[in-house]
This record gives structure tokens, sequence and C-alpha cells, in this order.
């Protein structure tokens, strides 16, 4: 549903009056639901998530944002968004502004989406509490050397998590007169030493970054040598079980070898027993007649009515020695 105030419409984020696709807020209800944790700080994600709240339309998207976007764009060449239709400046804007965002949104942008977006009559509060959350992120002063105007930082913002719940409550308050929007700036209420550790933790968060990227680039690295060593080691295994079972057949051929060469010689001396007078030499011609393969004559159909009979022609001598070679 939506709570206007004084005009301004905020969208909760269990918004049940949308169009086509996913209301901006629907999947955030607090600053831990961000994708993004490594390289998005608590004070990023805070920033980043009053952005949606403010620059959300009716329906709790940022359809109206693009579209405005698009029309400015179109009227300067020189924009950043010139030459894109409002349809995928999602994909430029997502970067910054969503639940799967990456980074911050430089301050100019910020002033750009809220000078699009945001009523004029309410641009001032705004504008000061984006400016405080951005000091907060980014461990400075003022959002810009030639920022003019209040910076204030929320109350919800000085905690380690925010809902989108208290998030719509403060600035519904906020633009109803509620809360007093001076020249407070973002971090008086943090010592200098705080706000130098701060700093400090910002920039080791973006060396790990770095550092993470290239681990996780070694690591990918590491993953495809393991998989090509896993690949031959396996075909070292299989070569080795493979020359275990060479040498196994070895001897086997071996031991077949030494059984044929003694039944070799026990024939011979059964040959030379059996024939008186046959010589070794004999014997092992004889052995060798015998173990030649016999010649397999090629097959031909033999059928009874095709088989011709002798003819008076054919000597009976020839078929009597067919008939005893049969026997």
């Amino acid at each position: 549903m939506t709570n206007p105030v004084a005009g301004f419409p905020l969208v909760r984020a269990d918004c049940s009056n949308r169009k086509r696709g996913q209301s901006a807020l629907s999947r955030l209800p607090h600053t831990d639901a961000f994708t993004n944790h490594r390289v998005l700080g608590v004070a990023d994600r805070m920033l980043i998530l009053f952005l949606l709240v403010v620059l959300a339309d009716e329906h709790g998207r940022l359809t109206t944002l693009h579209r405005r976007l698009a029309v400015a764009a179109a009227r300067d060449p020189e924009h950043w968004a010139a030459g894109r239709p409002a349809d995928k400046l999602p994909n430029s804007t997502a970067k910054w502004l969503g639940k799967a965002a990456v980074r911050r949104p430089p301050w100019h942008r910020i002033e750009e989406f809220l000078r699009l977006q945001v009523p004029p009559q309410y641009l001032q509060p705004v504008r000061a509490a984006a400016a405080g959350l951005f000091c907060k992120a980014d461990g400075r002063e003022r959002p810009a050397p030639d920022f003019a105007g209040p910076v204030h930082l929320p109350l919800w913002a000085r905690h380690t998590r925010a809902t989108t719940e208290a998030i719509i409550a403060d600035v519904t308050a906020m633009l109803a007169g509620g809360v007093e929007v001076g020249e407070v700036p973002a971090s008086t209420d943090e010592p200098s030493a705080v706000r130098a550790v701060r700093a400090e933790l910002e920039k080791t968060k973006i060396v790990l970054s770095q550092v993470l990227r290239e681990y996780m680039q070694l690591q990918h690295a590491h993953d495809k040598l393991r998989e090509e060593a896993d690949y031959w080691e396996g075909s070292v295994t299989a070569q080795g079980e493979q020359f275990v079972e060479h040498h196994q057949q070895r001897q086997q051929l071996r031991l077949v070898n030494r059984k044929f060469q003694a039944l070799r010689l026990l024939h011979i001396d059964l040959l030379v027993k059996l024939h008186p007078g046959l010589s070794v030499t004999g014997a092992e011609s004889m052995l060798e007649e015998q173990l030649k393969p016999a010649a397999v004559p090629g097959l031909r159909p033999d059928w009874e009515f095709t088989r011709s009979t002798l003819t008076a022609e054919e000597p009976r001598d020839q078929a009597e020695g067919t008939a005893v070679a049969a026997q």
C-alpha cells in the first residue's frame, strides 16, 4: 500500500498496488537483504535503501525515474544516458540502486536522481538526509566541495542495521515537519579518531575485495590444474593396470610355451618308439607335417538332385578311391 505524505508518495515494502514486474523494495525489507555484502558496507546499504524509498514511484518501482532520465538525456547529447531508451536504463542504474547493487552511486548522480524525482517542496530535507548518509558511507564532512546546504544523519542510520519500514516512517515524519533538519554534519557524533578508523576500514575493504578477486581467480586456475592432474593420474593408473595385465599374459605365454615344448618332445619320443628305425630328425619332420594347419577346401552346395552320377567314361578305380577316402 502507499502512504502519501503531503502529496509525496512513499511505498511500503509490502506494497500490493503493483503493476507488471517486481517492486524495487519488495525484496529489501532491511539492509541485510542486499546481495553483495562483501563490496557494500552497512553505510552504503543504508544510503541505497534510503534512495530506493524516496525515488520509488507509487507502484514501488523506478519506472518514473528512468522515464525522466530518458527525457533529460534526449535534451542533452552529453548526458550519461544519452541514446538509451527508458526500458534499457535499469541495466545502467542497477549497479547503484537495487538488491544487487555493487557500489554506492556518486554524489552528482544522487543529486540528479533526487532533482528529477523528488517534488521541489521536499527536496531540501531529502537532499540533506541523502548528504548525511553519503558522508557517513564515504567518511567525509561534505558530499562535495561545492555542496551548500544542510547535512543531516537520520537516527536510524547510527545503528548497524536498518529496516525499510523504519526508513519510511522517518522520511514520513521528516516531510511532515516532525524532524528538524538543520546544519548538522553527518559525523559530529563521532570523534576524529573514529572517523580515521572508519576511513581506514573502507580502504581495507577495497583492498580486501581486490585480494578476494585475485584469490578467486587463482582458485579457478588451481581447480583447472587439479582436473588436469586427476586426468593424467587416471591415465597413469590405467596404463599401470594394462602393464600388469600385459606382464601376466607374458607369464602365461611362457608357461604355455614350456608345456608345448614338453609335449613336443614327448610326441617325438613316441614316434621314434612307434616306428623303429625312424630317426629323431625324421620324427621332427613328421611332427612338423602333422602340426601344419590343414588346408580347408572351399565349401560348395552339395545338393542331391544336382549331384551328377559317374559317367561311363570315369574310371571305376577313381570312384572306388573316392569311396575309400570318404570312409
